[in-house]
């Protein structure tokens, strides 16, 4: 609780919903992904569970989008 956690390599946010019940009431999750459509889909979910610690980021195949420091955890599953 209370951390702010990456989900990198969200793809459709699979993993992000559940993380940011872990982290609730005060926590974030970032989660990043190249394609914008993935992270609309995110968005989506975002508004239909009412997830409002979920923040979408957009990244680069160089560059994940994120300040440096600025997450206590970070997921990466099945990240090419």
């Amino acid at each position: 609780p209370g951390m702010i956690a990456v989900d990198l390599g969200a793809g459709s946010g699979y993993l992000s919903f559940p993380m940011a019940k872990k982290v609730a009431p005060n926590g974030k999750v970032l989660a990043t992904d190249i394609q914008p459509e993935m992270l609309a889909i995110i968005e989506g979910k975002k508004k239909q569970l009412n997830a409002k610690n979920v923040e979408t980021v957009l990244g680069t195949t160089t560059d994940t989008g994120l300040k440096n420091d600025s997450a206590d955890l970070i997921l990466l599953v099945d990240v090419y």
